[in-house]
Order: C-alpha cells, then sequence, then structure tokens
C-alpha cells in the first residue's frame, strides 16, 4: 500500500534529523561566524566554507513552506532570523 511506504519514509526522514541533531555539534556564534558572513542590511547569510569548494560565496538558506528561510548547518535546520540574532548577539533569543 502506497500509505505504508510514505508513513516509513516520513518516519525514517524522522529518525535521521534526531540523529543529526543529536551527533552535530552545538551552534555558537564562533562557530557560525567560521562559516558564514551575514548582511544586517539585506539579512542574507553568505557561505564561507563548505564540503564542496562550488557553495563557498554563495547565499545560504530556503525558503520553508510557511515562509520562514531555513539554513542546514551540520545537518540541522535552523530559521535564519534565529541564527541572525546569534551571530549579532552571541546567544539564542
Amino acid at each position: 500500500m502506497p500509505f505504508k511506504d510514505k508513513a516509513k519514509q516520513r518516519e525514517a526522514s524522522r529518525k535521521a534529523v534526531a540523529k543529526a541533531r543529536k551527533n552535530a555539534p552545538p551552534m555558537t556564534q564562533d562557530l557560525l561566524r567560521s562559516i558564514a558572513t551575514y548582511d544586517a542590511q539585506t539579512g542574507k547569510f553568505t557561505r564561507l566554507r563548505s564540503a564542496s569548494a562550488r557553495y563557498v560565496g554563495k547565499a545560504m538558506g530556503k525558503r520553508s513552506s510557511d515562509g520562514y528561510i531555513q539554513i542546514r548547518v551540520s545537518g540541522v535546520e535552523h530559521m535564519a532570523h534565529r541564527l541572525a540574532w546569534l551571530y549579532v548577539h552571541g546567544k539564542w533569543p
């Protein structure tokens, strides 16, 4: 049945995200500043380093279905506005 396959796929995806969050290093201002720059005028993050050189210098993030920008770091999705706060203030909102 297709529903069971989709349900299994969603469950596997949920488990993979939970595992990535558990194993990811904690996001700190230093870590964020080492991988990205933030332009407060535009609100955009630009990648400083990446596993693939083709992404260095490119904008980070994607728009979610609810309109927020999400940025994946070390396999964990973060809301861009929360990362911006961390980048500027050095602590989570």
